[in-house]
């Protein structure tokens, strides 16, 4: 009977390890001027703002079994007007930095800070993407901070946009 509970407690012990292992993972990495979110179900590539290109904007995207993956020729990724002029992945964008991420139920990702180049010190948006261990899904929120002087108005916000067509990269 001992060891029947000593079995026991080793089988449930390393079931605790395994679903620990699953919530501490990085689901995240950055590959030169790329952000590459993976949880094994899902994998989403966006391209950062760099010296040569400033836009932002998700370049791949692949679920797990699925046998082509997508490649976006165009997407805005987002896009809002601040002040009566219009923002999205396109415009001119400055990388300021990567952070980890995480919440309370396990997800955890990265949360990208841009700010716009030709508007320094009025606004930055951190764009925050978390994967769950197990789900094939990524989860993303804009946060806007106004880091100037002046009050500004944010309105006519849409995260997700997608235009034009998906294609296989095969």
């Amino acid at each position: 009977m001992k060891y029947i509970s000593n079995k026991i407690a080793l089988f449930i012990f390393c079931q605790f390890l395994l679903i620990i292992n699953g919530f501490s993972q990085k689901y995240y990495s950055v590959d030169g001027n790329n952000l590459i979110l993976n949880n094994g179900l899902v994998k989403r590539q966006i391209t950062l703002p760099a010296e040569n290109q400033a836009n932002f904007k998700t370049a791949f995207f692949d679920l797990k079994d699925d046998e082509q993956g997508f490649l976006l020729k165009e997407n805005h990724e987002f896009q809002f007007h601040i002040n009566q002029k219009k923002w999205n992945g396109n415009s001119d964008w400055e990388l300021i930095g990567v952070n980890d991420i995480s919440d309370e139920t396990g997800g955890n990702g990265a949360e990208v800070i841009l700010q716009p180049k030709n508007s320094k010190n009025q606004f930055q948006i951190k764009v925050k993407y978390l994967l769950f261990p197990y789900l094939p899904i990524v989860k993303k929120a804009i946060v806007f901070e106004n880091v100037g002087d002046n009050e500004i108005a944010a309105v006519a916000f849409y995260s997700g946009i997608v235009v034009g067509n998906w294609q296989s990269p095969r």
